[in-house]
């Protein structure tokens, strides 16, 4: 038996149970996130679903219980009494970026243009197979961390080397940036985008991700996480244009 395989079953069966009651998943709802996050499931006293090595619920269980419960991150703009403001969702639709037209998208417009215009070279951006390009992909990382605050490193680390929907951008054959993605039933998450420190290849990197058929194919929106308490992120991705911007707050449901 795969040594994941009862988990995958019950992520499945938590994420189904999800969908069939409509459900709008918060950025950590994917099955990807929940095995690589390493969450832990719980069935107990009437609930079900994951918990976090704190012993919070990650996400609102599913499930019947008459006692007080503390969940990490409720669905988006679900707020009660005693909530907690966590983040942001800032979301996208891929279709924006195909034209943006209008005063709106006068600076990531012109932004995106830098990086390509100051690269003497081959750009090629294509997805990253699994063994692929690992000693360049971990300078790249080692190098982007370095004096950054980062969410949940070890989560991070294994969707950088190991995440199954990854993208790099290659100039002159050199690898200097990785686009991380997964989805859910609903959106698409934006995980991670990180490059070699260039002057607006982040912006780059973004225009990449959402102008690739095959985000555009696949019909859905994107959730590109929060700004983590970071005015300069807040700021970089309002520019993108959100076409909604959702709030995810800490839950104590009694």
């Amino acid at each position: 038996m795969e040594p994941n395989k009862p988990l995958i079953a019950n992520i499945n069966h938590y994420l189904t149970a999800l969908e069939q009651q409509k459900i709008i998943p918060n950025f950590w709802t994917s099955a990807e996130y929940l095995l690589k996050s390493k969450a832990v499931w719980v069935k107990h006293k009437g609930l079900f679903g994951f918990i976090t090595i704190d012993g919070y619920w990650l996400l609102p269980p599913l499930g019947i219980n008459n006692s007080s419960i503390s969940v990490y991150a409720g669905w988006p703009d679900i707020k009660i009494d005693g909530s907690k403001f966590l983040d942001y969702q800032f979301i996208y639709n891929p279709k924006d970026f195909q034209s943006m037209v209008g005063s709106q998208w006068q600076t990531f417009r012109k932004n995106i243009r830098k990086f390509p215009k100051r690269s003497n070279g081959e750009l090629i951006y294509k997805r990253l197979e699994l063994e692929e390009s690992v000693p360049e992909i971990s300078a790249l990382l080692y190098n982007w961390a370095d004096c950054r605050e980062v969410f949940d490193p070890p989560t991070f680390v294994r969707f950088i080397l190991q995440g199954d929907n990854r993208k790099g951008l290659f100039f002159n054959n050199h690898l200097v940036g990785v686009n991380v993605w997964d989805e859910n039933y609903y959106y698409i998450n934006f995980r991670y985008c990180v490059d070699n420190g260039s002057p607006f290849l982040n912006e780059y990197m973004r225009y990449l991700f959402y102008t690739d058929d095959e985000i555009i194919q696949r019909n859905k929106l994107v959730n590109d996480g929060g700004s983590l308490d970071s005015e300069s992120l807040y700021r970089f991705k309002m520019k993108l244009n959100p076409c909604q911007i959702l709030r995810v707050y800490s839950l104590t449901i009694s």
